[in-house]
């Protein structure tokens, strides 16, 4: 049985952007990605940017597995001001809710 990876991708997404509605934050989430296009994730790094009014979160959103070695190590060297956190969620198959790692 093939999986198509992309749309299993976006459907974990869509189920972070509602955890995060549901916590009271405004989300923007990336355009859905396209067969042939190249990465269209915010500042080529984040899926997800989530705002309250004390605090604004970049969040990486991955299915059964971290980032890559050279992706997390970009995601780190990412500055950001006090106010922010770099955060990858990681959804396991069968799993509700994701596994959360601040960067």
């Amino acid at each position: 049985m093939a999986i198509n990876t992309r749309a299993k991708g976006r459907r974990n997404e869509l189920r972070a952007k509602k955890l995060l509605e549901e916590a009271g934050y405004e989300v923007e989430i990336t355009k859905g990605s396209q067969k042939f296009n190249k990465s269209v994730d915010f500042f080529g790094l984040w899926d997800l940017i989530a705002i309250n009014p004390k605090t604004i979160r970049f969040i990486q959103v991955k299915s059964n597995r971290k980032a890559s070695g050279i992706d997390q190590e970009a995601m780190n060297l990412w500055i950001t001001p006090d106010c922010c956190t770099k955060e990858m969620w990681v959804y396991k198959d069968r799993i509700k809710e994701p596994f959360i790692y601040y960067l």
